[in-house]
């Protein structure tokens, strides 16, 4: 029998560090999953900046081992209209808000989308509720082909996206 993966997850929001947050997000993860390696790719993105966080994660989460799961928190406050969902994308996971960051990480396409909601099991808010169930999510078999679709926003010009940090759009 295989040793147990030790699950790596990474976080990236734009909640900045003066404050508790990263650190709840942080706590409820490790409550779920004490054996966890949880990685910090930045809390300096620029607040409800979804192009800066996609061209930040966008740039790294390749060079992160495959099925690495990556929690984005930019403009995640859950609305009626926003919903949240753990996708695989490149042979690795991310969760966020259905708010077109995801459409920025890569040309391909996912190959799987599951939407959190509380039928799934999901209790609490968003990033909290999904970084303690994600585990759960991605072992369970029976979603191996749920397609969804997510939403999609327009990408920067690429001769406009390499001469302009995130931060300035």
């Amino acid at each position: 029998m295989p040793p147990k993966e030790i699950p790596i997850i990474t976080l990236t929001s734009d909640f900045g560090t003066k404050d508790p947050y990263v650190a709840n997000i942080k706590a409820r993860i490790l409550s779920g999953c004490p054996s966890a390696k949880i990685l910090d790719i930045s809390h300096e993105i620029g607040l409800f900046n979804i192009i800066h966080a996609g061209f930040t994660l966008g740039h790294c989460f390749r060079d992160f081992p495959k099925r690495t799961i990556h929690i984005i928190c930019v403009n995640s406050l859950k609305g009626e209209l926003e919903k949240h969902v753990v996708l695989s994308l490149e042979n690795h996971y991310f969760i966020g808000a259905d708010n077109g960051v995801f459409s920025l990480l890569s040309d391909e396409d996912p190959k799987e989308i599951i939407e959190l909601s509380q039928k799934e099991g999901i209790s609490g808010s968003f990033p909290a509720s999904g970084a303690s169930n994600t585990a759960q999510l991605l072992s369970d078999r029976e979603r191996r082909n749920n397609k969804l679709p997510i939403r999609f926003i327009e990408r920067p010009p690429k001769k406009h996206a390499e001469t302009t940090h995130p931060k300035e759009l």
